[in-house]
C-alpha cells in the first residue's frame, strides 16, 4: 500500500517549476521587446492609414506646415550628426558642455518639427493625429535604437 501511495506522489509531482519549463528569449531580444514593439506599431500604423499615399497625394494636407516640418526634421538630424562627429569620445552627458549650442538647437527644432507635423496632417485625421505623430515617433527612436545608427556617423 505504500508502495502505491509513493508510486502515486511520484508520478503527480511536478519535474520542474513553470519558470524552468519555459523558453527564454535570447537576451538582447527580450531587452529590445518594447522597442519591436513600438517598431510593429508604427509599421501598422503607417500601413492602414496608408500616411505617405495620404502625405503625398491629398489636398488637405497643410503644406506650408509639412515643409517646416521636414525642416526642421533635417535641422535635428544635422544637429545630432554634428554632436556625434564632434564628440564620439564623450558620452551623452558631456553634450551639454561640449556641444551646447548642438544638444538646444536639436531639441527646438524637433519640437517644432513634431508641432508642425500635427498641425500639417490635421485636417485629415483631427485629434488622431497626436495620436499617429506619437506613434510614428516612437517607432523611429525604436528603430534607431535596435540599428545603432549612431556608430555609422
Amino acid at each position: 500500500m505504500r508502495e502505491r501511495i509513493r508510486a502515486t506522489k511520484e508520478v503527480s509531482e511536478p519535474t520542474g517549476t513553470l519558470k524552468e519549463g519555459r523558453r527564454r528569449l535570447p537576451a538582447k531580444l527580450q531587452a529590445d521587446w518594447d522597442s519591436l514593439l513600438w517598431m510593429f506599431a508604427s509599421f501598422a500604423l503607417l500601413y492602414y492609414t496608408e500616411f505617405a499615399s495620404t502625405i503625398i497625394f491629398s489636398a488637405l494636407i497643410n503644406r506650408l506646415a509639412l515643409w517646416c516640418s521636414l525642416s526642421s526634421a533635417l535641422v535635428s538630424i544635422l544637429c545630432c550628426a554634428y554632436a556625434f562627429k564632434k564628440v564620439p569620445h564623450l558620452s551623452s552627458a558631456n553634450w551639454q558642455t561640449e556641444a551646447p549650442a548642438a544638444v538646444i538647437t536639436a531639441t527646438i527644432s524637433a519640437l517644432l518639427g513634431g508641432t508642425s507635423l500635427i498641425i500639417a496632417i490635421w485636417p485629415v485625421w483631427g485629434i488622431y493625429s497626436t495620436v499617429i505623430v506619437s506613434v510614428l515617433f516612437m517607432g523611429f527612436i525604436s528603430t534607431v535604437s535596435l540599428l545603432d545608427l549612431c556608430r555609422f556617423l
